[in-house]
């Protein structure tokens, strides 16, 4: 079993984690498969010619993430070396991209209510 696998302590609400999973597998096309008992996301990429898959975990604030390519004859195949170079680099983009949109700071109560930054530059007679 080899399969790309991200642990990180990312501390978000458990809706925000949900919700920002949810747009990365609407975004991609996965949807819910299972195979020996195990439930994850698949997607079927027909230009570059792979199936990925996808499953998460998100408790006390760590999300695991375990990402690979449904190879030959079913093997699986993470996401290093270069047999299924371009399937491989496409995935750990789109996984970058889902790892950075978890990161992203949320808006405290104090950021709420702050009025947008305007300049307070004068501009009476400007240019007369």
């Amino acid at each position: 079993m080899a399969r790309h696998i991200i642990d990180e302590y990312i501390n978000k609400p458990a809706d925000f984690v949900d919700f920002i999973i949810r747009d990365f597998a609407k975004r991609y096309n996965m949807k819910p498969a299972e195979k020996n008992g195990e439930r994850f996301l698949e997607a079927k990429d027909y230009i570059f010619g792979g199936v990925t898959r996808f499953k998460h975990t998100y408790q006390d604030g760590y999300i695991h993430i375990e990402a690979w390519i449904k190879g030959s004859f079913g093997k699986e195949l993470d996401l290093e070396g270069a047999m299924g170079w371009a399937t491989k680099e496409n995935y750990r983009s789109q996984l970058n991209e889902l790892m950075n949109a978890l990161r992203q700071p949320l808006p405290t109560d104090g950021m709420l209510n702050q009025k947008p930054y305007m300049s307070t530059m004068p501009t009476e007679n400007m240019g007369q």
